[in-house]
């Protein structure tokens, strides 16, 4: 189960089960990683959880085996300071990036609504 990125993210406990927090600085536009192991698909998920990316694509949950397994813990905030851009069919695969200064030890949130306004954000 790969739950880090060697010197950039790693899964831990936080208050709302396991959530993605940044083991340096990131600025604002930076890449934070290429996430790797999703699959995308025009059905709901397969694995019981899917983000939606706009009307009929979904990018399923990665597998434990994965290499994009911990990106599987990244929670919702309305005050987001990540986001995923560029997803490519062809790996399949999504860019992190950063959307304001991170700091070294905080978690990484998205805001699920920015794909759909329907995703649940709990």
């Amino acid at each position: 189960m790969n739950e880090r990125v060697e010197g950039i993210v790693e899964v831990r406990r936080c208050p709302h089960g396991r959530g993605v927090f940044a083991l340096r600085d990131f600025l604002q536009g930076e890449r934070i990683a290429l996430v790797v192991g999703g699959d995308f698909t025009h059905e709901t998920s397969s694995k019981g959880h899917a983000l939606r990316i706009g009307e009929k694509l979904y990018w399923d949950e990665a597998p434990e085996d994965s290499p994009g397994f911990w990106s599987n813990f990244l929670d919702h905030s309305s005050e987001a300071n990540c986001r995923f851009v560029g997803f490519d069919h062809s790996l399949p695969g999504a860019t992190l990036l950063a959307t304001r200064r991170i700091v070294k030890g905080e978690e990484l949130f998205l805001d699920y609504a920015e794909y759909y306004p329907d995703n649940p954000t709990f």
